[in-house]
């Protein structure tokens, strides 16, 4: 689905953020599953993405998902950064003297579920999940710090490197790999 910037409709409550999409003409392709014309109302959050799913580091099989976020900026959170091989690792640590870099998106609510099958997070059995979404306070250059969500690595990382800048765009830069993302 394509979505026209000016078909939007924009609703601003108190603590949520919400966007409306016009329902689809019944019988075309992507039908609206609402009835009688009514607007389908999405609710909007913020995510940290601090690894493969940045825009322009996310694999071919997340691009489509990826595409429908909007990068609201760069931004930091406390903690360490890992490097498993294939992927980053973030570990929040609010003591931590170093930062994890990454951007802040905002996405429909509804992609939620789908980046949690991609990050291997199953919300009904969090202690097997590889990673688990958790809520964190990004830093973010052109805002006060916004409540976001984050995919944090739910295994022990002690025999993971730690990518020492915490930036795992200029960590795949320094060894070459940005290109096979």
């Amino acid at each position: 689905m394509v979505l026209d910037p000016e078909s939007l409709t924009i609703v601003l409550t108190t603590n949520d953020l919400w966007w409306s999409v016009p329902p689809t003409p019944a019988g075309q392709p992507g039908e609206s599953p609402w009835i009688g014309g009514m607007t389908a109302l999405q609710r909007l959050c913020f995510l940290f993405a601090y690894g493969t799913l940045i825009p322009g580091l996310e694999p071919p099989s997340m691009t489509a998902c990826v595409t429908q976020m909007r990068v609201v900026g760069p931004g930091r959170v406390k903690g360490r950064l890992h490097d498993t091989g294939s992927y980053p690792a973030a570990v929040l640590d609010e003591s931590a003297s170093t930062w994890i870099v990454g951007e802040v998106l905002e996405l429909p609510e509804l992609l939620l579920a789908e980046l949690d099958a991609y990050e291997g997070y199953d919300p009904l059995q969090p202690r097997e999940s590889i990673f688990v979404r958790v809520r964190c306070k990004a830093e973010v250059s052109c805002s006060d710090p916004l409540d976001c969500w984050i995919y944090e690595y739910n295994r022990d990382p002690l025999h993971l490197p730690i990518i020492p800048d915490g930036d795992y765009r200029a960590h795949l830069a320094g060894k070459g790999r940005a290109s096979e993302v």
